[in-house]
């Protein structure tokens, strides 16, 4: 039980695990970082600031997330397109993307590489990604260029600059 390590201002702690998951064992990170799963060699604490884990992981969600990283930062293309589905539970992560795209959402994953939670499944070994603090949708975040530039971005390709795990994903899904 871990709830005692989580922030009482966050929402999506154990009892949330518990109610939508059915299970308090999984992993849950809110990345402050643009990088997210960019490898940051094999000790956890380089993990610890970027990835802000809720609670206190174990030495295997640890390594599940180093090796997840390892894999999208020093793998090939090929690699990560067959190892993938071992970490990262691509039809949710398509139904985020849609949703995050559809949204225009650029205080998120797409902009700012914020807003947003991972969490490690315990019953799948995989990550999820979970929506958090959209008041920026539609294309409200005025840090994210002008109105023309928000309204003009590709559903392609709706990040701004060069996110390996996003675009590496995008031929996945």
């Amino acid at each position: 039980d871990w709830s005692s390590d989580v922030c009482s201002s966050d929402l999506v702690d154990n009892n949330f695990a518990l109610e939508n998951y059915k299970s308090k064992e999984g992993l849950f990170l809110k990345p402050a970082t643009r990088d997210i799963f960019g490898y940051l060699g094999d000790n956890w604490d380089a993990y610890e600031q970027p990835y802000d884990p809720k609670g206190k992981p174990t030495p295997a969600q640890k390594k599940r997330v180093i090796d997840f990283a390892r894999l999208l930062t020093k793998g090939t293309d090929e690699e990560f397109r067959t190892q993938a589905p071992a970490f990262l539970n691509i039809p949710q992560m398509a139904h985020y993307m849609a949703l995050t795209v559809w949204l225009s959402t650029l205080d998120s994953i797409l902009g700012m590489g914020q807003n947003y939670y991972v969490y490690l499944n315990p019953k799948s070994n995989q990550f999820e990604l979970l929506p958090w603090d959209l008041d920026h949708s539609f294309g409200q975040f005025v840090m994210a260029g002008t109105q023309e530039q928000r309204e003009g971005l590709s559903i392609l390709q709706p990040w701004q600059g060069q996110v390996r795990f996003l675009e590496i994903g995008r031929a996945h899904v």
